[in-house]
């Protein structure tokens, strides 16, 4: 079983933000979770992750969306930012997740593609929400 023992803050400063609930409606708290499939940057991947050199079993190359190399995984994460977009929750659980740097990569694009029009402005979460519990102890493993 897998157990929350690690916390990290994705924006890299170990200074804590001040706590706000930025909720529309306060009495309402929507938790969700998603499994984003392998959420790897595609370098220096351990050999069980489809983005490893020579991977034939990754996100999008079925549907012909990309190859299983470090672009592969880079559309990947841009298509997860995407739909990652659509989700409204006010705190939402994502599994299989490489490390701190690659969600933050993620909320990087998402707020990338806010102050460019992409996804009708920033989240009402804000910048600074980007905080992640790491799971130890599981992992998905080819044979």
């Amino acid at each position: 079983a897998a157990s929350v023992t690690d916390c990290c803050d994705c924006r890299g400063g170990s200074a804590a933000s001040e706590a706000t609930d930025r909720r529309a409606d306060p009495q309402r708290l929507v938790i969700g979770t998603w499994n984003a499939e392998w959420l790897y940057d595609g370098e220096c991947d351990p050999s069980m992750s489809p983005w490893a050199a020579g991977s034939s079993d990754c996100a999008g190359l079925q549907s012909g969306l990309n190859k299983c190399d470090a672009a592969g995984a880079a559309a990947h994460l841009e298509r997860v930012a995407r739909h990652m977009r659509s989700f409204d929750a006010d705190v939402l659980h994502v599994t299989e997740v490489e490390s701190c740097d690659v969600l933050a990569a993620c909320a990087a694009i998402l707020n990338a593609n806010a102050s460019q029009g992409g996804g009708g402005g920033e989240s009402r979460r804000g910048k600074e929400s980007c905080r992640v519990m790491k799971e130890r102890g599981v992992s998905r493993r080819r044979r």
